[in-house]
């Protein structure tokens, strides 16, 4: 196994005659339920079950608000490099089990997600995204030519063209809004060296907008690049839609990417509209057993992209000081010693000189007196 899908749900019980035990699970459905298929081929599907078994529905509910679940995988070491998901906030840990297997762990909150609606008029679809759209989507796929609703996974290559295009046709309002806790394996096609590495996970990158990139984020040689999209406004019409987005990273991808020490990083988040404004977002960066954690909240749509650029301080350099001399200490000084000094009077008839030193004598001529 090289990738893997992982979703949790709350439920509530829900009785009824026409639920049956599944063989299999199959196919995407609303909200992304899927609709179980007996052994004998029949298919239960209703959509506000999770899963069913005889006489039995576990029916979907919202989380609760501030719901932190923690998942716990056994997993084969060829899962690597990067996952996406719907969650907020999350922590992560990889511990390898044997030559085989890692655990993974994955603590994060459930996130809400708008959902869109939208229904229009094919004939003022522009051609291009017309045939885009009549081959794309879950349902309807060749039944362009008739009157039929398709479903886009999130991450889908078309999800943003689909949300960007039709948003005007459903009002820039959400029609729904529910709560997921999932995440996911992505493929990993990147050729740069530091993002690339497919020994271990080294990424998840985790949104709530309604279209985003299904892939890592992008690097352009100094920042990590990422697409979102989505509608202006909740269901009432008025409050703003708010975006998260979280990026976790293992800090040596980090350092490898920008060629950094073991030092602290510091990041900055900005996020540019799709007319071209750009706003800085408060940045959350917290590094924790080896990942490196970055987070902005609270943007708004249509179709922004988040860019995360990292730094280090470099080290100053260190001027050598060089210490003065010490002063020599009173043993070390050289003592001084005076010659005693002696006078000499000197006389010559009624001439006197006097001579003075340490041995003085009278000049020529003079005697001593």
């Amino acid at each position: 196994m090289t990738d893997f899908k992982a979703a949790i749900y709350a439920v509530k019980g829900k009785s009824g005659s026409g639920y049956r035990e599944p063989g299999i699970v199959f196919g995407p459905a609303a909200y992304g339920i899927y609709s179980s298929i007996t052994e004998t081929g029949e298919v239960v599907y209703d959509g506000t079950c999770v899963a069913t078994e005889a006489n039995y529905c576990a029916e979907r509910v919202e989380f609760a608000s501030g719901t932190r679940i923690k998942l716990v995988l056994k997993l084969s070491n060829k899962v690597t490099g990067w996952l996406h998901g719907r969650i907020s906030k999350p922590e992560i840990s990889v511990t390898p089990i044997n030559d085989l297997f890692n655990t993974l762990s994955v603590t994060a909150d459930s996130v809400e997600v708008p959902m869109m609606y939208a229904q229009f008029n094919k004939s003022e679809m522009k051609r291009d995204f017309a045939g885009e759209y009549k081959n794309a989507g879950y349902m309807g796929k060749g039944l362009y030519e008739t009157a039929f609703w398709r479903q886009y996974s999130p991450d889908h290559p078309f999800a943003t063209t689909i949300v960007t295009t039709l948003g005007e046709s459903a009002k820039n309002t959400a029609a729904e809004v529910h709560t997921y806790w999932k995440v996911a394996s992505i493929p990993n096609n990147s050729t740069n060296m530091c993002m690339s590495d497919t020994s271990k996970l080294i990424g998840f990158v985790t949104t709530n907008a309604m279209a985003y990139s299904g892939s890592a984020p992008t690097w352009d040689g100094s920042t990590l690049e990422y697409k979102v999209a989505g509608l202006h406004f909740m269901p009432d019409g008025k409050t703003p839609t708010s975006g998260t987005y979280d990026l976790a990273m293992r800090s040596d991808t980090a350092r490898c990417l920008y060629g950094f020490s073991k030092a602290p990083i510091s990041a900055s988040i900005s996020v540019t509209s799709a007319d071209g404004e750009q706003k800085l977002m408060t940045t959350v960066l917290n590094e924790k057993n080896d990942w490196l954690y970055l987070a902005a909240y609270g943007f708004t749509f249509s179709a922004p992209t988040i860019r995360i650029k990292l730094s280090q301080e470099q080290p100053k350099e260190v001027t050598p000081v060089t210490a003065p001399a010490p002063a020599p200490s009173p043993s070390s000084t050289p003592m001084v010693v005076k010659a005693a000094v002696k006078t000499l009077k000197c006389v010559k008839g009624k001439a006197v000189k006097t001579v003075k030193g340490a041995n003085p004598k009278c000049p020529a001529g003079y005697k001593a007196k």
